[in-house]
Formats: structure tokens, C-alpha cells, sequence
């Protein structure tokens, strides 16, 4: 049975995935404007930034899975009688439509 600390972990590591790709997305788009800019060809450059969106849209269903198993864990345990530590850790589901998923 997955343990509710490494979930939230996971979720943790998986927050800063998504941030370090939306930087690697806005330098690459960046990168294809100052290409465009200079007149170079940007083919290769545009297929890069759209691996990395691919990448990035991985990551978020990733996480919304950790999210969902945090949110049953942490079901489990109330129904189970035991205490979570604190309402402000436990992690929402996240409505999945927010992100224009």
C-alpha cells in the first residue's frame, strides 16, 4: 500500500518537474523568436519545444495521479479512524479542467 509521506514526496518532486519544464518551454519559445528574428531556420527548434509540451502534459497527469492517491490515502485514513497530521497538508484532487488539460 503506498505510503501517504512519500505520496506527498512525490508530489513535491513532481511540482518541481513542472515548474523546471515551464522554464525550459518559455526559454525554448524565446530561443525560436530570437531565431525567427535573425532570419535562421527554427524547424528543429519548434520540434524540440513541442517534445518538451508533450513532456510537460506527462507531467501533469503524473501528478494529478499522485494527487488522487494522496486524496484516497488520506480517505482511507480517516475512515479509518486515524489523524492526518494537519488539513493544510493533505493535497485536493486537482479539477483537471483548470489546467486546460
Amino acid at each position: 500500500m503506498p505510503d501517504l509521506q512519500i505520496e506527498r514526496q512525490h508530489l513535491a518532486l513532481a511540482d518541481q518537474h513542472i515548474a523546471e519544464g515551464d522554464v525550459r518551454v518559455a526559454q525554448q519559445v524565446a530561443r525560436i523568436e530570437r531565431m525567427m528574428a535573425q532570419g535562421h531556420d527554427t524547424i528543429v527548434a519548434q520540434d524540440l519545444l513541442e517534445v518538451l509540451q508533450a513532456v510537460l502534459v506527462q507531467w501533469r497527469e503524473h501528478r494529478w495521479i499522485i494527487q488522487d492517491t494522496i486524496a484516497r490515502l488520506t480517505s482511507e485514513l480517516e475512515a479509518s479512524g486515524s489523524e492526518c497530521s494537519t488539513q493544510a497538508e493533505t493535497a485536493a484532487p486537482l479539477d483537471r479542467t483548470a489546467e486546460g488539460a
